[in-house]
């Protein structure tokens, strides 16, 4: 499992939350699922709409 803790609202973090774990199962060789949680203050409101 990945965590990151955000100190300020970024805007691609639906983006970042798919493509970390993706990048370090490449590296690492990790051939599990990958799980990732992020802690941020704020986020765009698009996320919302998300299907």
């Amino acid at each position: 499992m990945l965590c990151e803790v955000k100190v300020e609202e970024v805007k691609n973090v639906l983006w970042q939350a798919i493509h970390y774990p993706i990048t370090y199962q490449e590296k690492y060789e990790f051939c599990d699922g990958l799980r990732m949680i992020k802690i941020a203050p704020g986020y765009e409101r698009t996320i919302e709409n998300c299907p």
